[in-house]
């Protein structure tokens, strides 16, 4: 990073932290919206509080999610669904995760609060009048220990239980198989926890791959069905077979490889293709930072996510929640560790690995980048295991053609680089 670079990060922390303490008054909570979603649940409250009152202890990223916030809650035209958000936080707090030989709830952290409720709340009116949601993609990058898949397995269920459309279709995706398979199979252990009440019951079939989910509620003294789901577990794009999804989750994004064919990207692009015809789909993308730092992913965070971030790109339809370190921040400061994990301060299990995994990052260069990339949500090489890195290629191209002038002063050395990653004669 550039001393420019620096100088601007820092000035970025400086100008939000002076615009959310100007902004965050009592006159502007008593606004109607802001109001109303301050009522959804106290922990929305207390989120936005901590920000805005505690700068020292909450990284640029986080904070600039608020400021987004706050000018959403400004924006003509947004509306906000206040029951829609109700229901689905009770929904997913009731839901019941396998965990060794029993099932345990799961209990909403502030941030996890705070970005459910402008996930589900904010809707907009599609040009034939039909309201519509607001945000259709959703990017958490966040480090390990945080529950993403967790929750990104909760949305899913809700999805197909009580907030989708009637034929909702979810499926999975990641990078590999094993990994894909991780949020999939908590909503496999979700799905059979559910039980029938006096309003709903529900009707599953479970396959090693795939979950056909039937749920009937009732209307009026009737039994009526609601929905006619499925979820689906997939790694392999080309197996697809016409996919209409209305949500789809990739696990660990930032780890997919600029290779054809190979790629979570090529996954995440067909299913983006196939929501053409939903009115009102989503995207979930959850995943930490890696050492593709010529992926897509990557391209993304540094051309796209942090300038919609810092003002200075929009795009309303993109939620963003990315926790990294701020510039100069000791990366050995538990301090730090807070910034960058919200569940640092609540676990004590969160806290005790955090220290562990940096003891043991002090002998080795391997296990520190791991430390860097997995606890600290930073894009980082692994300078060990690479002959030369594709940055320092691009950093002294230069451009040359074979024409009789280039030969009048011929370079004093050429080199060429075979970029292919698998045996392509």
């Amino acid at each position: 990073m550039t001393e420019q670079e620096e100088r601007s990060l820092r000035q970025q922390k400086a100008e939000v932290t002076k615009i959310l303490t100007e902004t965050w008054t009592n006159e502007f909570m008593k606004r109607g919206t802001v109001a109303t979603i301050l009522k959804v649940d106290g922990r929305i409250l207390e989120y936005i509080d901590s920000i805005v009152n505690h700068p020292d202890d909450h990284c640029l990223r986080e904070q600039q999610k608020i400021w987004r916030f706050f000018k959403i809650c400004q924006k003509p035209g947004v509306g906000f669904d206040a029951a829609r958000v109700k229901r689905n936080l009770e929904f997913i707090e009731g839901l019941k995760f396998k965990q060794g030989k029993g099932y345990e709830g799961i209990h909403l952290s502030q941030f996890q609060v705070f970005d459910l409720t402008n996930l589900y709340g904010w809707v907009v009116k599609a040009d034939d009048g039909e309201i519509v949601r607001l945000y259709t993609r959703l990017v958490d990058m966040i480090p390990r220990k945080v529950g993403k898949s967790t929750l990104a397995a909760a949305i899913a269920v809700t999805e197909v239980v009580v907030d989708g459309p009637y034929d909702a279709e979810v499926y999975c995706a990641s990078n590999t198989y094993k990994q894909a398979r991780i949020a999939f199979d908590m909503i496999k252990s979700a799905i059979k926890s559910l039980s029938d009440n006096d309003c709903r019951r529900i009707r599953t079939k479970v396959n090693r791959e795939k979950i056909w989910v039937d749920v009937f509620e009732k209307v009026h003294g009737k039994w009526v069905q609601t929905h006619e789901s499925t979820l689906e577990c997939v790694t392999n794009p080309e197996a697809l077979d016409g996919p209409n999804p209305s949500l789809f989750i990739v696990d660990e994004l930032a780890a997919a490889k600029s290779t054809a064919g190979k790629s979570g990207y090529d996954m995440r692009n067909v299913l983006r293709s196939g929501q053409v015809l939903r009115r009102s789909p989503l995207e979930i993308d959850i995943t930490t930072a890696g050492n593709v730092i010529d992926g897509s992913f990557h391209t993304e965070v540094q051309e796209s996510f942090r300038p919609i971030l810092a003002g200075q790109k929009e795009n309303d339809r993109l939620f963003l929640s990315l926790f990294e370190p701020d510039v100069g921040d000791d990366e050995g400061d538990p301090h730090t560790w807070a910034k960058v994990n919200p569940h640092y301060h609540m676990l004590a299990v969160v806290r005790d690995f955090y220290q562990s995994q940096w003891d043991d990052a002090q002998g080795s260069s391997e296990q520190m980048h791991e430390f860097r990339v997995k606890q600290l949500n930073l894009f980082v090489i692994d300078d060990s295991a690479r002959w030369i890195r594709a940055d320092a290629v691009k950093d002294h191209l230069l451009a040359f053609t074979i024409e009789k002038e280039d030969f009048e002063r011929p370079p004093q050395c050429a080199l060429s680089f075979d970029l292919s990653v698998i045996d392509d004669d």
